[in-house]
C-alpha cells in the first residue's frame, strides 16, 4: 500500500509541474485569433493547479510543501501583470524546495514581469546549476540581452562580453535539443541583438542571414504551432536586407497569426516606400547635367557593369557610378541613393549603415554589390545594396571613415514577459 501511495504522489507531482509548463507554454506560445480564448485556457490550467494544491499542503515533506506553494505561486501568475501573491509563494517553494527546477524558472518569470531583471537572472541561473535545460538557457538568453538594454552604463567592451554570453546560452538550448524550435527563434534573436546591438564592428551582414536560416529553422520544427513574432523578426531583417517581397510574405504571415502587431501597417509602410523609389527613377536621360556626369564616368575605368550582375550577392565585381540625388529609407536604415551608370541608366543603391548625403555628381566605387528584386502586380525594383561599406564604399576614391557611419536601431519582437516582449 505504501508503495502505491508514493506512486500515486509521484503522479500527482508530475501532474502539477506538467501544469505549470502548460501555463508558460500558453503565455509564450499560444496565439488565437481571439485573445479571450487565451486567457480562457491560462485560467483553465491554473484552477486544476488549484486544485491539485491540497494533496501536498498538509505533508511534513519539505519538497511536498514546496509543490504546494508552487502550485499557488503559478495560479496567481497566469496574466501579463507583476503578483505580489505570486512571488510570496514562490519565494516560499524555493525555500522549501531549492532544488525544483520548475520553481526557480516559475520564480524568474514572477520578477520577469516585476522588471526586476538581474533577480530573473539569478533564478534562471539557480534552475541551471540544478540541470542544464533549454528552458532556462534560452530564456536567460533573453533575460541577458533585455539588462544589456536597459543598462545605459555599459562599456562596449562590457556589451560585447554579455552579448556573445547571450548568443552562447541560446545555442547551448540548441545543442540541447536540435528539434526544438523555440530555441532556434530565441538563438535568431540572440544573432539579430548581436548585430545590432553593437557599433559597426559589432557584425558583418552575413550574421543577419544567419539569423534568417535560423528562423526558418524554427519555422520547419515548429510545423503547426507557428510565433507570429517570428515571421515579424525575419520580415525586419528582410527589410534591412532590402529584400522586400520576403518582408510583405512574412509580414502577412505575422499578421494572419497575430493581428496586434503592426504588420499590417508595415506592409503598408514598405509599399509606399517602393512606389517613391519607382518615381526615383523617372529621370530625363537628355538632360545636360546627366550628359556632363556620363562623360565623367566614361573617364573612370570601368571592371563590371550593371547589365551583368546577378541576383544575390556578386562578390568578384566592382561597379562604378555618379550620384543622382536620393531619398530616406522609410524605417531609419539610411538612405536610399539614385545613381547613374555610363550608359545614363538611372539605378537604386542602399549603403548599409550610410545616413549622410553624397554630393550629386560624385563618383561611387561600388565592391561586392548584392542586388535584389522586388516584383509586386503593379511594379518591379531592382536595388543594389552594399554592406561593410568600410571595406566596399569608396566615393570619389576615398573609402568611408566609422564617423560617416551609424547602426541603426531595428526592433526585436519575441514573446518576452511584459514591457519587453515587442522591444
Amino acid at each position: 500500500k505504501q508503495k502505491k501511495k508514493m506512486a500515486n504522489d509521484e503522479q500527482t507531482i508530475q501532474k502539477a509541474l506538467q501544469l505549470v509548463r502548460d501555463i508558460d507554454d500558453i503565455f509564450d506560445h499560444f496565439f488565437p485569433l481571439d485573445p479571450k480564448d487565451k486567457n480562457i485556457s491560462l485560467k483553465e490550467k491554473a484552477n486544476q493547479l488549484t486544485s491539485i494544491a491540497p494533496e501536498f499542503e498538509n505533508s511534513r515533506l519539505l519538497t511536498d510543501k514546496g509543490m504546494y506553494y508552487l502550485c499557488i505561486g503559478k495560479a496567481n501568475d497566469i496574466f501579463e501583470s507583476y503578483s505580489s501573491i505570486a512571488e510570496e509563494n514562490l519565494s516560499k517553494a524555493v525555500k522549501f524546495d531549492p532544488n525544483n527546477l520548475d520553481a526557480w524558472n516559475a520564480l524568474a518569470e514572477c520578477f520577469w514581469k516585476k522588471k526586476s531583471y538581474n533577480h530573473a537572472k539569478l533564478c534562471f541561473l539557480e534552475a541551471i546549476n540544478i540541470k542544464n535545460n533549454k528552458i532556462s538557457l534560452r530564456r536567460l538568453s533573453m533575460i541577458v540581452r533585455i539588462i544589456i538594454n536597459q543598462n545605459a552604463n555599459l562599456k562596449d567592451s562590457e556589451k560585447e562580453t554579455e552579448t556573445s554570453y547571450s548568443l552562447k546560452l541560446a545555442k547551448d538550448a540548441i545543442a540541447i535539443d536540435v528539434n526544438d524550435g523555440i530555441s532556434w527563434y530565441v538563438y535568431g534573436n540572440a544573432l539579430m541583438g548581436q548585430y545590432f546591438g553593437l557599433k559597426h564592428k559589432g557584425g558583418k551582414s552575413d550574421i543577419l542571414r544567419q539569423a534568417i536560416k535560423s528562423y526558418n529553422q524554427a519555422e520547419k520544427c515548429l510545423n503547426n504551432s507557428p510565433i507570429p513574432d517570428l515571421y515579424f523578426n525575419k520580415a525586419n531583417i528582410h527589410i534591412y536586407l532590402q529584400e522586400y517581397e520576403q518582408a510583405i510574405s512574412d509580414f502577412e504571415k505575422a499578421h494572419k497569426y497575430d493581428s496586434s502587431l503592426n504588420a499590417g501597417e508595415r506592409i503598408n509602410q514598405t509599399i509606399a516606400f517602393l512606389k517613391n523609389c519607382e518615381a526615383l527613377l523617372d529621370i530625363k536621360k537628355n538632360d545636360k547635367k546627366i550628359a556632363v556626369i556620363v562623360q565623367k564616368l566614361n573617364q573612370q575605368q570601368s571592371i563590371n557593369e550593371y547589365n551583368q550582375l546577378q541576383i544575390g550577392p556578386n562578390h568578384k565585381s566592382v561597379i562604378i557610378s555618379s550620384v543622382l540625388g536620393s531619398i530616406p529609407h522609410f524605417d531609419d536604415l539610411g538612405i536610399i541613393y539614385l545613381v547613374i551608370d555610363r550608359f545614363s541608366e538611372p539605378h537604386l543603391l542602399y549603403v548599409d549603415q550610410m545616413f549622410s548625403s553624397v554630393r550629386s555628381g560624385s563618383i561611387i566605387t561600388i565592391k561586392k554589390p548584392y542586388l535584389t528584386r522586388t516584383q509586386l502586380k503593379d511594379f518591379k525594383i531592382e536595388i543594389i545594396s552594399v554592406f561593410d561599406p568600410l571595406e566596399n564604399i569608396l566615393i570619389d576614391s576615398k573609402f568611408l571613415q566609422e564617423s560617416d557611419l551609424r547602426r541603426p536601431a531595428l526592433s526585436i519582437s519575441q514573446p518576452d514577459r511584459n514591457d519587453s516582449s515587442r522591444d
